[in-house]
Parts: structure tokens; sequence; C-alpha cells
């Protein structure tokens, strides 16, 4: 056989292969829209003590996914004691009056399953994987830490010094860490969200463990806390072993509702620039301040925001893929991104960002970016472009759908801020098809005007 003919039985094959790909993809949609169109089998309910809890069915394996969240995170500290969420998620590892250090993970990996845990702004999360059969331990083991935790100083000494040594390792030595925090800072000036989750070095050193215990004892309570529980379950059996293991721990009255500051969007633009030795590659980025699900602007406003991000940077045929990086030849790379969730009072956030070629002087590489978002406020977007972004939306969203623990996590991660979690998981549709050209052209004359913007710039030092 020539080469030739071997070529074209190689393309022949790989279109055949993409072809079947394309059909294995529209099937699994279709099955996923068919579920969610049926309703999702679901549960959701409260303890006596105040505990929330959401158990979710989905049968495509025989494993179960848990989480618990603790409706706290390093938005809730003082300054002067940040890092302390984080410091004590580190410490839920280390042991109860019935479970040794350490073994909580172990007991689980010896059966099968994965545990982790995860502190941000807004909440502290433990989640396990484990086979449905023994979905007990685990609800077990984390209604036992809930209350239980033994907190020492010989444990917290050793934990201590890894929690410097991730600070140290991740941020300290890292000059585009460094700078993201100092860029935090300007965005969310004055506020908590400017604070690092991991806490300033300065005070991780000062933390002492009598600090930790008035943390847990605080905020590790059956009332300040959802548990998700989805995966091969049947409702009944879940809800009975979370009432059975959870229901007794008592709820604590002191717990009260976090207030977080109000923040405004800003009139003015503001500006950081650094230059450091380390640092090889320049990147610019630009931040606005928007409404999040939690806030009072129409959720409208939400889902057009997330829709003109995908506009800007969805695929390879999106405008800062095309326009900046293939046509222009500005950047290496360009992206814009949209969060839609934080306290209720504070913000969202847009960003675009660029990685400039060596070539392009950043001034100019800034123009062409407020350039691309200037032309939302003037031009409708093309109804053939909208609704390519729209389908592509969709369809990230379905697939995301297909993971046991991508659902837990996105139930989780709503309910922790008092979002109701049907309207991202179940209506999320609905809410992106309902967005118009005109939408966008009212967010982006609204909040993406450059007098609002943070604009970042770190560069490799001219010295």
């Amino acid at each position: 056989m020539c080469r030739h003919d071997m070529y074209v039985m190689l393309i022949l094959k790989k279109a055949s292969y993409l072809a079947f790909f394309a059909l294995f993809l529209l099937v699994n949609i279709a099955i996923t829209q068919s579920v969610m169109a049926q309703g999702p089998t679901y549960r959701e309910f409260q303890l006596d003590n105040g505990m929330k809890a959401v158990i979710f069915q989905d049968a495509k394996a025989p494993v179960a996914v848990v989480h618990v969240w603790y409706q706290v995170g390093a938005v809730d500290e003082q300054e002067g004691k940040t890092g302390v969420a984080h410091m004590l998620e580190h410490m839920m590892f280390q042991g109860t009056r019935d479970v040794a250090p350490g073994q909580f993970s172990k007991m689980i990996a010896r059966l099968g399953g994965s545990d982790n845990a995860s502190t941000s702004l807004d909440y502290t999360n433990y989640h396990s994987e484990i086979a449905v059969k023994h979905l007990d331990l685990v609800l077990k083991l984390e209604a036992d830490r809930m209350r239980n935790l033994v907190l020492t100083e010989k444990e917290f000494i050793s934990e201590n010094k890894v929690v410097r040594e991730e600070r140290r390792t991740r941020t300290d030595t890292s000059p585009r860490t460094r700078f993201r925090e100092q860029f935090s800072r300007l965005v969310h000036p004055g506020h908590p969200y400017g604070r690092p989750v991991i806490g300033w070095m300065k005070d991780i050193e000062n933390h002492r463990v009598e600090d930790l215990q008035a943390w847990y004892r605080r905020f590790y309570a059956p009332n300040n806390a959802i548990v998700v529980v989805a995966g091969d379950v049947d409702l009944d059996d879940a809800q009975a072993r979370i009432q059975h293991h959870f229901g007794a721990l008592k709820a604590d009255p002191t717990v009260v509702a976090r207030i977080v500051p109000a923040e405004v969007l800003p009139e003015k633009q503001k500006r950081l620039e650094r230059e450091d030795k380390d640092v090889k590659v320049a990147s610019w980025q630009a931040v606005f301040l928007a409404p999040s699900l939690t806030g009072t602007e129409s959720d409208r406003d939400v889902y057009a925001l997330e829709v003109l991000s995908g506009v800007l940077s969805t695929g390879l045929t999106s405008r800062l893929q095309q326009n900046i990086v293939i046509r222009d030849k500005l950047a290496l790379s360009a992206g814009a991104g949209y969060y839609g969730l934080a306290r209720p009072k504070a913000l969202g956030s847009f960003k675009i960002a660029a990685t400039p070629r060596p070539e392009i002087e950043l001034k100019i590489l800034e123009a062409a970016l407020f350039n691309e978002l200037a032309r939302f406020t003037t031009e409708l977007v093309a109804d053939q472009e909208l609704q390519k972004i729209k389908n592509q939306l969709v369809a990230d969203h379905i697939y995301g759908l297909d993971s046991i623990e991508q659902i837990a996590w996105s139930i989780g991660r709503l309910s922790v801020n008092d979002v109701r979690w049907q309207q991202e998981v179940i209506e999320y549709q609905s809410h992106i098809k309902a967005v118009t050209a005109e939408d966008l052209m009212r967010v982006a004359k609204k909040y993406l005007q450059p007098n609002r913007a943070t604009v970042g710039i770190l560069k490799p030092s001219s010295s």
C-alpha cells in the first residue's frame, strides 16, 4: 500500500472516530437533558438542630459523595488573625476522642474511597467519595468531628509548620502569587475579600491552639452546616442515616448570621504596576466589580455577564482569540471570565486578561482589550454568534451535571451563600437562553467601562 493510500485511510478512520465521538456526545447530552427535563430526584430537609441537608439521587455509578459545608471562611476573620479558618481545616484531620490523628483519611482510603477539604473566603468544605455501601461510615466520621474534635498543642505545632511551608512555597516564593495578593487588596480596598485565604505569614506564625479552639466552638455546629449527599442512594435511607448521625448533635445558639461589609461599584480607575526580576513574561489584567447571585441586582445581569464573557473567550472562534491573538497578534493568550458568587452585600467580579507578545507595548494591548469591551456598548452581538455561545455554555453545564462530584459541589457552593441551588443546577439553561443581545449591551455599559476597572500589570524588571 502506498503512503498516499495509507494517509487517506488514516483520514477516513479519524473522520469515522470523530463522527462516532460527536454522536456519543449528542446522545449523552440528550439523555442528561431528558433526565433533567423529567425533574431530578432530590430531597431537601432541615434537622431539629438547624442543620440543612440535600440528597441528590444519581444512579450512574454505585458511589456516594458526601460534602459537609460550614458557612464560615476567611472573610469572617479579623485583622491580625488571618488564616485561622484554613488552619483549622488542617486540624480537622487530627483526631477526635474516638478517631486517632490522621486516621480519618486512612479509614476511607482502606475502603477504596478518597477525601479532601478546602477553605475559601466564603466557606470551609469537607468532601469524601466512597462506595455507596460505606456511606454510613463517612456520615458517622463527619458527625463525630463536627462536635468532638480534639485540638492538642503537639498536633497544632506540627500542622502549623506545614501551613507555614505551604505559604512559603506557594506564595512567598512566587512573584505572580505575591502580585495577586497585592492586586486583590486593590480590587477590594478595606474589605475582607482582599485578604488571602491562607493568611499573612506573620499571623500564621502567631496562631495559637486557643485561637483554633475558639474558632471551632464558634462556627462548627450543626446549625451552621449544610450536608450534601449525592450518588446512587435511596432518599429515605440516606435521610435516615443523616438523621441518625447528625440529629443528636446540639445546636449552638451563639452562632449568628455572618455580616460582611457592603461593596460599591468604583467610579475611578485604579492601577497596580510591578516589575520583578523573577518574572520572564509580562501579564495584563483588568477586574470589574459586578453583581452576584446574592445581590439586589436583577439575575438577568448575572447571566448576561456570563454570556458576554463567553462571547469574548469561549472557544477558538471567540473574539479575544480571533482578534487579539490571531488577527492582530498582540497577545500570546487572552481570556475573560465572570465570577458571580459572593456573600450578600459583597460583589462578584468580571475579569479580562492577556499575556502580551514580547515585542508588543502593554499600552497598545490594553487599548485593544478595552476596545473589545467597548464594542459591546455600541454594537449588538449578532444572533448567530450569540446563539453559538449560549449553546456552548449550556453544553458545558450539561457535561458538568454528568459528574456526581460536580453536582454535590454546585449544590453546596450555592447553598452556603444562601442561593437556591436549583437556580444554577436545574434552571441554568432557561436563564442562559433568555439572555438577549440588548442585555449584553446594557451590562457592558453599566459595569465594564474603563473608569470602573482595576488594572494590574506585572512585567520583567527593566534593570
